[in-house]
């Protein structure tokens, strides 16, 4: 429970329906909770759910719910002293999906975010992958907002069987306990799937209490990674379509508010997944990865998973190299088809900036900072002298060699599909100078040989004259070069 933060308070109530559910000797509930002011206990505790209440079993001084290895260490600790036939997990606390929030009205959202140190696991970091151990958990359960989505299960592969999460905001209030820890105890412990979807519906029972539209699945990972093969076969058919088309598709898709869950806003980043796909001429059964899904109000209209699919340029910019570093991305290439559902211009309108050029000792170098771009986008440089140079490179750096003389270098983006070149970036001037013929390419016209060098052959005779192509031995005062 990461209660470091705003919801202090809210997790009193949720440690009483623990402590009031119904108790079995078949059944631990182990607890680790870490809480702030206004509580009067704000260093990390454990407890047991005992026939008599908590127990209070260790005390931890301050912990950072932020650092995976808060989460690691509890759950090592949990399985050495309380060994069972089947484990599961439930993380408690804020949630936004994958993302870091970096400011704003959801600055506190980021999950497990820990007010007292500043810190929250990031996900798309891969730190909750790092800190739950491979094939250990029969379910791990998300009690947290917009923790629903297809970027949170494909870092989860191999963790557990199932995922239970909403892909929408879940209420203060949370799961209701009493009725979760009672469940454990009434089915027989080979019941997951039964006791899961109860989980589901007792959640989803409590829409007149919260006064809210909720949504609540049950996902099954054992189907996750042909799922994902699949993906990413439909997300590479998508980028074939033109952004107006799938912009369409996008804008006609159901999309989950970060703010109102009453509001139906096409503006925000999540969009329902296979509703979108549905849109998009996709037939794709959403049933062999989301095993049991329930929903109230117009969430029923949807299938309880999401994805992001942000509406504006400027957010999927702001995100993209956040994004880029998730498993989801790694293995589908989703962020590819976000790059087609918006105008060349979004990213084109700008110039590649930053340029710096640094001599090496048989090569020059040229960097620039790097641009927000596809995979199938080039960096074009030119090199001016006499004549041009152009370069097309995928990243943002060029190692070349030139003849003695004075050079501009200038760079731009460009889309070899559609020949879209960005605004060039200011020139930078380049002198190579006759001593330094380490620099000098490793192919040459005899003719373009300045007058300070002269040649040997290899095995070391000065060459008077060159009558046909071959390997010689370029020298100066200072310097040789073959």
């Amino acid at each position: 429970m990461a209660a470091d933060n705003s919801l202090t308070e809210i997790s009193e109530y949720d440690l009483e329906e623990i402590q009031n559910a119904r108790f079995s000797d078949k059944v631990n509930v182990i607890i680790e909770i870490d809480r702030c002011y206004p509580s009067p206990e704000t260093e990390g505790i454990i407890y047991i759910k005992s026939e008599d209440g908590l127990l209070e079993l260790k005390r931890l001084g301050e912990i950072n719910t932020g650092d995976p290895r808060t989460l690691k260490e509890f759950i090592l600790y949990s399985k050495a002293s309380f060994p069972a036939r089947h484990y599961g997990l439930i993380l408690w606390g804020h949630g936004k999906s994958w993302e870091k929030s970096d400011g704003g009205f959801t600055a506190y959202r980021s999950f497990a975010n820990d007010e007292t140190n500043g810190d929250r696991l990031d996900v798309y970091k891969g730190e909750l992958r790092e800190a739950i151990p491979d094939s250990l958990f029969d379910f791990i359960l998300f009690d947290g907002c917009m923790m629903g989505g297809i970027e949170v299960l494909s870092e989860l592969e191999g963790k557990a069987d199932f995922v239970i999460a909403s892909p929408s905001l879940v209420p203060i209030q949370g799961l209701p306990y009493d009725s979760v820890i009672s469940l454990f105890c009434y089915f027989p412990p080979d019941s997951v799937k039964l006791i899961l979807k109860n989980i589901v519906d007792a959640y989803i029972g409590m829409e007149t209490l919260y006064n809210t539209p909720l949504s609540f699945s049950v996902f099954d990972l054992h189907n996750l990674h042909a799922e994902l093969q699949r993906l990413k076969c439909v997300f590479s058919s998508l980028r074939e379509v033109g952004f107006s088309d799938i912009f369409y598709y996008r804008s006609s898709s159901f999309t989950y508010n970060l703010y109102n869950p009453w509001v139906r806003d096409s503006t925000q980043s999540y969009v329902d997944l296979y509703n979108f796909l549905e849109e998009a001429g996709f037939d794709l059964n959403s049933s062999t990865l989301v095993f049991y899904n329930k929903a109230s109000a117009f969430f029923s209209d949807a299938s309880g998973l999401h994805i992001w699919f942000p509406f504006y340029p400027r957010i999927f910019k702001n995100g993209f190299r956040k994004y880029k570093m998730l498993n989801f991305d790694h293995m589908t290439e989703w962020s590819e088809v976000l790059f087609s559902a918006f105008p060349e211009d979004s990213f084109f309108n700008q110039a590649p900036s930053n340029l710096t050029i640094k001599k090496k000792s048989d090569f020059i170098e040229l960097r620039w900072s790097e641009m927000i771009k596809s995979k199938h986008w080039y960096y074009k440089v030119y090199i001016q002298g006499e004549s041009t140079m152009e370069f097309l490179v995928l990243e943002n750096r060029l190692r070349f060699s030139l003849l003695p003389g004075r050079y501009k270098c200038f760079v731009t983006l460009f889309n070899p599909g559609t020949l879209k070149e960005s605004i060039h970036s200011p020139p930078l001037e380049l002198y190579v100078d006759e001593s330094e013929i380490n620099l000098f390419p490793a192919f040459m016209k005899i003719n373009d040989l300045p007058p300070s060098c002269y040649l040997l052959d290899i095995t070391g005779r000065k060459v008077k004259k060159v009558t046909k192509r071959g390997v010689f031995i370029l020298k100066n005062e200072f310097h040789t070069k073959k």
